[in-house]
């Protein structure tokens, strides 16, 4: 299977410091990133999608993520 694009989604970022220390290669576009947050987390430690968290500053970044795939 090929792809026509590609991009990277950061994981578990505390803020646009992390980012810019990070070697990101210029030739993948960074679609968006996760931010550190203990509703993410503890979702994922019961198990659940972050897609079950109620209306969170988190979830709306996914969702823009989705939008630009």
């Amino acid at each position: 299977m090929a792809y026509e694009t590609a991009g990277l989604v950061l994981n578990r970022i505390q803020g646009e410091d992390d980012i810019a220390e990070m070697c990101i290669p210029e030739d993948i576009p960074l679609l968006g990133w996760v931010p550190e947050h203990e509703e993410i987390r503890t979702a994922d430690i019961r198990g659940r999608s972050i897609f079950d968290i109620d209306d969170s500053a988190a979830l709306h970044t996914v969702r823009k993520i989705i939008d630009a795939l």
